[in-house]
């Protein structure tokens, strides 16, 4: 199944279409950014509109089952997220509202600083903050994904090991392959990839660098070395794609495309590698894919033996 982790944009029948079209099975899609709750809650109605008028294309899921069944039925599965936290308005409550009306994704923060910690772009990385810890805690016993693409890398790394389910950079790269103030270190993947969590390799240019988004096989090459990193468990792909803004991608969306696959296929037959050999790598891939979604959206995992010294304080 292809899952992307992330896109943004203005999505049109016209384009569900074009999902199918690349058999895409599931895609995390952007409600919001900057807006507060009550636009929060008109983005998520617009988009339960949309996917009505649109059944035959797309569903809403909520659970990895759900996304199983509706890729099954040749649909794509839509997950709800939001890229901050802005919906929320500093109020706890609101993650178990947002969660049930189908939420399943939010990002700390979105390039600013806000209450729950420090964006990537921030002279100083505050680190997760007490209301951070809180809000943490409460997207986990309710179900909606912790995002941390477009967070600070202490933020990050505080929120991995403080998190009591695996978490995900839904869209970046790491930075030891391309450096930029988005992309993550290489400690920092690793401490994701230790507590379970997921890497959507994107594919937006400012990110990616011009090796990398030069050509299919490049692109290819870094997702190649981002395993390397982090092992394969725990390693997807999240485009960034903006869908409007077709000159910000590194290279033709087409590239995730049941037919680019199957070109892809092709050279690797054409290196001499066998049919079996192809059809267990593509196997592997599924499954690694499979697993990291539902290890993100569903398995707790075990706290922590410690925490670094400093970091987190009880309440008083």
């Amino acid at each position: 199944m292809l899952i992307d982790g992330l896109q943004c944009g203005h999505f049109t029948r016209e384009i569900f279409a074009e999902l199918r079209k690349a058999d895409v099975g599931a895609v995390t899609v952007t409600c919001g950014f900057w807006e507060g709750t009550v636009e929060s809650l008109d983005s998520i109605a617009r988009w339960r509109d949309l996917v009505a008028a649109n059944k035959d294309l797309v569903a809403i899921a909520t659970t990895v089952d759900e996304i199983e069944a509706i890729s099954a039925s040749g649909r794509t599965a839509i997950i709800l997220g939001f890229q901050n936290s802005n919906l929320l308005e500093g109020r706890i409550r609101f993650v178990e509202f947002f969660a049930e009306l189908g939420v399943r994704a939010i990002q700390l923060t979105y390039n600013n600083q806000n209450e729950l910690g420090g964006s990537c772009y921030e002279d100083e990385d505050s680190g997760l903050s007490r209301t951070g810890k809180e809000i943490v805690r409460e997207m986990n016993r309710t179900g909606i994904l912790v995002d941390l693409s477009h967070v600070g890398n202490r933020t990050t790394k505080d929120a991995i090991l403080w998190s009591e389910k695996p978490v995900a950079v839904t869209h970046a790269n790491p930075d030891s392959l391309f450096p930029h103030k988005r992309n993550k270190t290489d400690d920092v993947l690793k401490a994701l990839a230790e507590r379970g969590g997921v890497l959507g390799c994107a594919t937006y240019r400012n990110i990616t660098g011009e090796h990398y988004c030069s050509s299919l096989k490049n692109w290819c090459e870094m997702v190649a070395k981002s395993v390397d990193i982090m092992g394969i468990d725990h390693v997807g792909i999240g485009t960034d794609w903006n869908w409007g803004y077709r000159d910000q991608a590194t290279v033709e969306r087409d590239w995730v495309s049941r037919d680019a696959l199957k070109t892809q296929r092709a050279r690797l037959a054409n290196h001499q590698m066998s049919e079996s050999a192809i059809a267990a790598m593509e196997e592997e891939i599924d499954k690694a894919i499979r697993a990291s979604v539902q290890r993100a959206m569903e398995a707790p995992i075990p706290a922590p033996d410690r925490l670094h010294a400093g970091v987190f304080h009880e309440k008083a």
